[in-house]
């Protein structure tokens, strides 16, 4: 026999309450007992002793005219405690009328709101969050934006113009001896001089007399270069220096950061992080490198500024590096460091092939050393072996003695099909280059290089620093897409629902949830977060994204 229950269930409707059937934004409760004391201040009418409501259903009839309940939005319902008591929070989605006195409310459960105080969230994979922190360069996983033009502004700079030199390269002393040399701390058969550039006239011939011998040795000066102050003490150490081996002349030059992008302060910090913002540095002759503000671990100490180190070489190529410094976890990285060694030289009448060899020795015998031996097909046949033999011959006796023996021996066992073709090339081309310069004429001016006069003209001679950002408009359209929907994760984690003052947004794959609670709302609860899901603390806030959000 069944037990007659007396209707006291209760349904309540509500006004101002925010949310929609989309679920993209919901309210966030510590616990059932919160949430319903909240609701409490958006009823509107409330009918006590009602039949009993299906929560599978997708509708209930109310004693009241439908004008009166058209402007709810939101309403919850329950069976009374001999029905466990729960509140079932629905979204309200149409008020149709049946007569004077009754209408019709059709709803859609609120799993969110209604059973997920009740779970519990598992790792799973997280797409997209707002992170709990926001520290400088803590967030860098890749974002996949459109970042639109770039706008430069100047950021410091190491200039070399206003104390520059001609070096001269000779193969005698300022005695007219060919003695052996020290250079940058190494024993070298060239030998340097210097003078400044604002020197007169007079004083340049002089000089260039007590290497030539009153001109009639000019094969003695093998080049004359303008560079800066730097390369010159490098050549030429000051009289109060002590040489010491490997000794190079250094120096180092600041850059600092701007925490604006094209004139906008942006609320989210990844913002400030490649590719949105980077530090650039160029050379003005053709070679620039950019550098990520956030591999610069120095941040740790000063977040303003980073320092790069200047060093000078005269031996060889004269060169200066601007090498970064503690730069992607390494004290010095010399890897990504950018160099200026185009240094332009004055025309001088001389033996070409000789200059040619002087200043490119070092780049010649790195291009046959590593293509030569194990690769050198192109090289093997007699044609290209007479260019290699020359070509050694006049670079170095010595290495011209045993490369032949080693190519003679390796070339009698290797097959010409085994070889690696492009290597051969590339030294055959090399060689080629050589050859021609041999057969030019010894009188042709030594600027076969090409060189950059106008860097050294227009006060260019250095390293320039540019702080590249996005600009204004692209910077805002990013940061309010930050705002919204966080950054990018792409790890394995418990997801973040309320770490944030005002809202949090996540989204995930797979979402893994559980809890007492009926099946069909724990995988409506895990595809709401599949989608992504934003958490408010505050119903007059929903939608409100001027609000500082940051972390507290």
């Amino acid at each position: 026999m069944n037990t007659y229950i007396p209707p006291t269930g209760t349904i309540q409707m509500m006004v101002g309450v925010h949310l929609n059937p989309k679920q993209e934004d919901t309210l966030y409760f510590e616990s059932a007992g919160i949430r319903d004391e909240f609701f409490t201040s958006y009823i509107y009418a409330t009918y006590d002793e009602q039949s009993y409501s299906r929560p599978t259903r997708d509708s209930v009839k109310i004693q009241d005219t439908a004008d009166r309940l058209y402007k709810c939005q939101y309403m919850r319902f329950k069976n009374g405690n001999a029905f466990n008591g729960q509140w079932i929070y629905a979204f309200v989605l149409a008020v149709e009328y049946i007569n004077n006195n009754t209408c019709q409310v059709f709803y859609a459960i609120d799993d969110m709101v209604t059973w997920f105080p009740q779970c519990t969230l598992r790792e799973c994979f997280v797409e997209r969050e707002i992170p709990e922190t926001d520290n400088l360069y803590e967030n860098l996983v890749p974002e996949n934006l459109e970042t639109g033009e770039y706008v430069l502004r100047r950021n410091g700079a190491y200039q070399m113009n206003e104390d520059m030199y001609y070096l001269f390269q000779t193969t005698v002393n300022s005695q007219g001896d060919p003695q052996i040399g020290v250079i940058n701390g190494l024993p070298t058969p060239i030998h340097y001089a210097k003078l400044p550039v604002n020197a007169s006239s007079k004083a340049f011939e002089a000089l260039i007399k007590i290497f030539t011998k009153d001109y009639a040795q000019t094969d003695n000066v093998i080049n004359v270069q303008i560079v800066p102050n730097i390369i010159g003490k490098s050549a030429v150490p000051e009289p109060s220096d002590t040489p010491s081996y490997k000794e190079v002349e250094t120096d180092e030059v600041d850059f600092v950061k701007h925490r604006d992008l094209d004139g906008y302060f942006p609320k989210n910090k990844k913002l400030l992080t490649y590719p949105y913002c980077f530090l650039q540095v160029t050379n003005y002759s053709g070679q620039s490198v950019t550098y990520k503000w956030e591999q610069f671990l120095s941040y740790i100490q000063n977040p303003d500024e980073v320092v790069f180190d200047i060093m000078a070489i005269a031996l060889g190529v004269p060169t200066v590096l601007c090498i970064p410094r503690h730069y992607r976890g390494l004290d010095s990285d010399y890897e990504s460091a950018l160099t200026l060694a185009n240094f332009p030289p004055m025309p001088w009448a001389c033996d070409t092939y000789k200059a040619y060899l002087a200043q490119n020795k070092a780049s010649i015998m790195t291009s046959v050393l590593t293509g030569s031996v194990e690769n050198i097909s192109g090289i093997v046949s007699h044609q290209n072996q007479a260019k290699y033999y020359g070509a050694m011959s006049d670079i170095s006796p010595t290495a011209y003695s045993g490369l032949s023996a080693e190519l003679s021996a390796k070339s009698a066992s290797m097959g010409a099909a085994s070889l690696a073709v492009s290597t051969g090339l590339n030294i055959a081309n090399t060689l080629a280059k050589i050859s021609d310069i041999k057969r030019a004429s010894p009188t042709t001016l030594s600027t076969l290089a090409q060189t950059d006069m106008f860097t050294l003209v227009a006060d260019r001679c250095g390293f320039y620093g540019y702080n590249v950002t996005i600009k204004y408009q692209m910077a805002k359209i990013i940061d309010d897409y930050f705002s919204m929907f966080g950054y990018a994760q792409h790890k394995v984690k418990i997801p973040n629902t309320h770490s944030r003052p005002i809202w949090n947004y996540t989204k995930t794959q797979g979402c893994v949830v559980i809890g007492d609670v009926p099946a069909s709302a724990l995988q409506n609860i895990s595809a709401i977060f599949d989608r992504g899901i934003r958490f408010w603390k505050e119903m007059a806030e929903i939608g409100n994204y001027e609000h500082d959000n940051s972390p507290r």
